[in-house]
Parts: C-alpha cells; structure tokens; sequence
C-alpha cells in the first residue's frame, strides 16, 4: 500500500493506492493515512483510494474505509474510491460505504 499527498489549487489530496487484499493486515499503514488525512483537515479537499490491484476487500478493509471517512468529516463527492473491478464495485455498492463513498 502506497501513500502520497499532493498540493491542488483547492487543497491538499491524499492519494492511496492499495494493494491485492484490503483487510486487518494492511491496518498500521491505513491508520497512517487517517492520521495523515485528520492532521491534514484544514486543508484536505479530497481523498483518493486506487483498488485497481485489490481483489479482495473483507469487512475488516470495509471498517477502515469507513473509519477514513468518519475521521476526515468529508462529504461523500470529497472520498472516491477508483479503479474498482465489477467484484469489488459490487461488494462496495452492497455495504454500508455506498451512501459515505464515491465508487467509480
């Protein structure tokens, strides 16, 4: 799992790019990009999470996605989830994030 932040013209971006499986194992990094992204707030407009490698989200990976969300406080439009397979698209859809995410 990859971590980079970036400056735009409407804020700071926090871009992260997963790997194959999004679950309990991949914990300390994630937590470092809700550390990054809750220090980052003032300036925050947007995070992107890249799943084109992950093949495998468990309801732990979707627990984290969801505590990314909450802990940033961003709008739905501001967290977008990218490059997801029909597998992954459809398991996102089917939880809870559907309505706190943007899967595209």
């Amino acid at each position: 799992m990859q971590i980079k932040t970036f400056e735009t013209r409407t804020g700071r971006t926090i871009a992260i790019r997963a790997d194959e499986r999004l679950d309990w194992r991949v914990h300390n990094i994630f937590s470092q990009a809700v550390t990054l992204a809750c220090s980052a707030s003032q300036s925050l407009s947007d995070i992107v999470i890249d799943l084109r490698k992950t093949r495998l989200i468990r309801d732990s990976g979707l627990s984290m996605l969801s505590m990314l969300c909450k802990k940033t406080g961003l709008p739905r439009e501001q967290i977008r989830l990218v490059n997801c397979s029909p597998e992954i698209r459809a398991r996102l859809n089917a939880s809870a994030l559907a309505g706190t995410v943007r899967v595209m």
